[in-house]
């Protein structure tokens, strides 16, 4: 098979190439963009640099004539000639005027200064020419554009020079005389021209053209200027731009001495000239680099390769066609995954036979289907840990299946569900794996020591987990049977039958129950009549409470019927219920209201009942629904009493420690009724009753006697002055001593 006709041997080729050539073009590239970018950046500076130089060359020309200007303007001299009304005459005057403005210093530049004396009417030149005019140089529009500005000094232009203007008096648009300094445009143009690097210009503050080192474009920048002013937000910087295709760099500097901006065009073309060699350079180097890496990848692809293609031949001879035509590492793969697949197969039947064997070894075990010699050799066949400390076996029951959504058919997947979840709780290196047996799931859990008291601890603990997270997982509630602790694996079955027995018992403890079998077994057979659901329902009717009731009532008959066998038993236990129901209601007063007959017919009618559902209706219908209603109506009447006799209780025994269960107790009645029943009649609670009526004694006793504010706090059973101090404070706004005084200070 030739090497190129081999798609493995293709793409090991590209693998190595795009390896070796790829950093090669990426490094090119880069340092191509990279040298580009830095070169434009210095570029930029030096530039930047030059248009700094240039203003501040031609600024420090500006500010040394504006300084210069001031100084004279300031003078006697100029004082005295804005009142003098200057003829040809006065030579002195005009002599002394003259050298002045000679002394106004321009370096480099030619310059005129012109001294106007605009109350009289006449100019002075700083060559002594002195003109005269009539209407206030009306025809001077340099003079008349300065006088209407309300600045004492001004930078403006004209196409040909550059005025600098000084008033006096300053701030003022009709001022008595100015000096105006006149500098031709054409003497900058050895600051303008000084760079060769692009095409220097100044734009004043209104965006009109000053002056440029090119005609072209400085018409071109005084055009664009206003859309460039929204990108120069700082002091000096760069803006790109593009003229019909062609890149541009404008660089800006603001003045701060006169707010002109002074900026220099480049074209982006010269500045990548040094960077275009330096492109064409990488190029040649990164070819070489690449026919370099070219055939090093083909001589590394043929050595990686050999061992492919030997491997390839061998796997290939009962798998392809003689047109060979398959992918080396497809036919490669297939062959190995077909191995990998029918390895995985055997150890997953291999995997599923030992788990089913070790639940078969595990229902033998617990139905005693072992002999005591027998079950360490299977357990060593199987390779099961040894069980060397005492166990307990646990034997959970679902309780129901109503109210979770679950119907019967779902048993097997939620028993399949729960012995997942015990798996995951239970240490496996000591659990014995759990099996499903009838309607349990029964696990045989050791301990990590001989304690037994330690085993029982850590066996409730696991349990109590276990239907946490079965309720959580599976909403739905179990019960758990937990045998007595056992050493040999040959009372396994006893253990199981213990667990069983342990949770018949969960009649007596309802729902989500765990039951020890060596706490629940009794020493003699006894009846258990639910007495704690009879003190439930009997509460209930006394609170009115029908719902309740209705449900205790169920409990018990459900409770009493499934608990014994024999009729006579259950019998006992309903008439002791219905003995309990008439005597509440003769205590109560109700048996004569209630008509009924004789107790003999109505145990007759009860015993003759078919069903516990039956029953459970005639105790609801017959007895406990009348009584309920009837003390309704005894309630209503009782209200207005049981508030009054409270009320009475607060006031005459305000120094004991009153509680609402105190009152209720001298009543014979529930507390919480008893507090019901008072806020529903007095509108507020006993305990904010009884507080409001001690303030009110406080504040009596502090008015009319002389008692210490400790012996009232210690009388009105306050648990200290300070909290008496506090309570009296937050709901009077004072204290009581500050109340006492302010009644002393009204008297």
């Amino acid at each position: 098979m030739g090497l190129f006709r081999s798609t493995y041997f293709i793409r090991l080729l590209a693998f190595s190439l795009i390896l070796g050539v790829g950093p090669v073009l990426f490094l090119g590239i880069a340092s191509y963009a990279v040298s580009s970018q830095a070169i434009q950046s210095q570029v930029n500076t030096a530039n930047l640099q030059v248009l700094r130089q240039m203003q501040n060359s031609i600024e420090q020309i500006f500010e040394l004539t504006d300084s210069t200007a001031i100084q004279f303007i300031d003078s006697s001299l100029v004082t005295d000639a804005l009142q003098t009304n200057v003829t040809p005459n006065d030579f002195r005057m005009t002599s002394e005027l003259s050298s002045g403005l000679t002394h106004i210093q321009a370096t480099d530049l030619f310059r005129e200064v012109s001294f106007y004396n605009l109350k009289y009417g006449w100019q002075l030149a700083d060559s002594g020419r002195l003109t005269r005019s009539s209407n206030g140089f009306a025809e001077d529009e340099v003079v008349q554009t300065i006088k209407q500005s309300l600045a004492g000094s001004a930078w403006t232009h004209d196409s040909a020079n550059i005025y600098l203007a000084k008033k006096r008096p300053i701030n003022t648009p009709e001022p008595a005389g100015m000096i105006v300094v006149k500098i031709p445009l054409s003497q900058l143009s050895a600051f303008i021209s000084k760079s060769h690097t692009g095409v220097h210009a100044i734009m004043d503050q209104s965006g009109k053209l000053i002056t440029s080192g090119d005609p072209e474009t400085g018409a071109w920048l005084e055009s664009t200027f206003p859309s460039l002013v929204s990108g120069m937000n700082q002091g000096e910087g760069l803006i790109p731009y593009s003229i019909d295709g062609k890149k541009m760099t404008i660089l800006y500097s603001k003045s701060d001495y006169n707010r002109w901006t002074y900026l220099t065009v480049i074209s982006v073309s010269e500045i990548t000239k040094q960077s275009r060699a330096i492109g064409w350079l990488t190029f040649w180097i990164g070819l070489a680099l690449v026919l370099a890496a070219f055939a090093f990848s083909v001589f590394g692809s043929r050595k990686m390769y050999s061992p492919i293609r030997a491997l390839y031949s061998t796997v290939s001879e009962s798998l392809l066609p003689e047109n060979g035509k398959m992918n080396e590492l497809s036919v490669i793969g297939d062959r190995v995954q077909t191995m990998i697949v029918t390895q995985r197969q055997m150890e997953l039947d291999l995997k599923k036979s030992h788990f089913q064997l070790r639940d078969l070894f595990a229902i033998k075990l617990f139905q005693g289907e072992y002999k005591a010699k027998d079950i360490e050799d299977r357990m060593e066949y199987l390779r099961m840990e040894r069980i060397i400390h005492p166990y307990h076996v646990l034997v959970l029951q679902i309780d129901t299946l109503e109210g979770t959504g679950y119907e019967h058919h779902d048993f097997e997947l939620l028993m399949y569900g729960v012995g997942n979840i015990t798996f995951e709780l239970f240490p496996p290196e000591r659990t014995l794996i759990p099996v499903l047996l009838g309607s349990s799931q029964v696990t045989l859990i050791s301990g990590a020591s001989s304690d037994l008291e330690e085993l029982k601890r850590e066996v409730y603990e696991l349990s109590a987990k276990l239907q946490e997270a079965i309720e959580h997982f599976l909403r739905m509630k179990v019960s758990i049977g937990v045998s007595s602790p056992y050493s040999e694996l040959k009372d396994a079955s006893k253990a199981y039958k213990e667990g069983l027995e342990a949770l018949e018992y969960r009649i007596q403890l309802g729902g989500k129950a765990i039951l020890f079998f060596e706490d629940v077994k009794p020493d003699r057979v006894r009846l258990e009549y639910p007495k704690q659901a009879e003190t439930e329902l009997l509460e209930a009717i006394r609170k009115l409470n029908a719902e309740e009731a209705r449900h205790q009532l169920r409990l018990i008959v459900q409770q009493v019927i499934s608990e014994v066998v024999m009729p006579e038993a259950y019998r006992l236990s309903l008439l002791r219920l219905f003995l309990e129901l008439m005597d509440m209601i003769r205590e109560n007063g109700l048996y004569e209201q209630m008509n009924l007959p004789d107790q003999q017919v109505l145990l007759s009618q009860l015993f003759s009942l078919p069903s516990a559902a039956d029953m459970d209706n005639w105790f609801y219908g017959v007895l406990v629904e009348p009584a309920i209603g009837l003390l309704q109506e005894h309630m209503r009447d009782q209200y207005s009493t049981i508030s009054g006799k409270v009320v009475h209780m607060i006031e005459t025994e305000l120094e004991n420690d009153l509680t609402l269960e105190m009152c209720a107790d001298r009543l014979g009645l529930n507390a919480d009724y008893v507090g019901r029943v008072f806020r529903k009649e007095m509108g507020i609670t006993f305990t904010e009753y009884l507080l409001g009526f001690r303030l009110q004694v406080a504040k009596k006793w502090l008015t009319e006697t002389d008692m210490k504010i400790a012996e009232i706090a210690e009388r009105l059973r306050y648990n200290s002055s300070a909290s008496f101090i506090r309570y009296f404070r937050k709901m009077e706004g004072v204290t009581p001593g500050q109340f006492r005084q302010q009644l002393g200070k009204e008297e």
